[in-house]
Parts: C-alpha cells; sequence; structure tokens
C-alpha cells in the first residue's frame, strides 16, 4: 500500500471493480 501511486492504484482498482463487480 505505497502512497506514491493512490492515483495509479486508484484508476486499477476501480478497473479491478467493473471486471469483477
Amino acid at each position: 500500500m505505497g502512497k506514491g501511486k493512490s492515483v495509479e492504484d486508484n484508476k486499477r482498482f476501480t478497473q479491478s471493480k467493473a471486471e469483477d463487480p
């Protein structure tokens, strides 16, 4: 859990959720 790639992680998390709702 890094605080540097918060935005990039958020984008990936959103895509992951969309793929696996």
